[in-house]
């Protein structure tokens, strides 16, 4: 027969499973069994990321929770996979009913193809500054006076109009 804290430890083990179908191969699912610290991981489910396997020893910060030196719940932090690769982690204290901490569930993200789309994202949007424009295109800039008398010369014979004897409502549709 199990004990209650097997019991607890085994929920946590279906949990890790879970999340990991959730996530796929970006995320490895780890529980932990703080009782034989030095064989602490009795599940990981898509260990690609650290290449751990069950019977391995907890990691520096597990031995640092057992030393009441973090805390029980840490969310979204900065890690680094052993091939470098950056994570997102997250670590929960698994306790039983009297409060003894019997383990952790460990959750690492690899957001490294993250990175990858960022700096894709970041290329194809990045601009650069030119010696022949300035800071913005004008895109209704007319470019000399020539121009200006050919456009106004061209409405004045479409609507024959004589430029002294325009009235207010001709001027108007003029400038416009």
């Amino acid at each position: 027969m199990q004990s209650i804290d097997d019991i607890i430890l085994n929920q946590y083990v279906q949990m890790a499973r879970w999340l990991a179908d959730m996530f796929g191969t970006l995320v490895e699912a780890v529980v932990h069994d703080y009782r034989n610290p030095h064989h602490s991981i009795i599940a990981i489910f898509n260990n690609r990321i650290t290449h751990r396997k069950i019977g391995d020893p907890t990691s520096d910060l597990g031995f640092l929770r057992l030393q009441k030196k973090l805390p029980d719940s840490m969310v979204n932090y900065a890690n680094k996979s052993p091939s470098g690769k950056k994570l997102r982690s997250s670590v929960l204290a698994i306790r039983n009913p009297e409060g003894t901490l019997l383990g952790v569930i460990a959750i690492h993200f690899d957001i490294s193809y993250f990175d990858e789309i960022s700096r894709f994202i970041d290329a194809f949007i990045s601009t650069a500054p030119s010696e022949h424009l300035g800071p913005q295109e004008n895109f209704h800039h007319v470019q000399s006076s020539d121009e200006i008398q050919f456009v106004l010369q061209k409405l004045l014979i479409q609507n024959q109009w004589q430029s002294r004897r325009l009235n207010s409502k001709e001027k108007t549709i003029l400038i416009r």
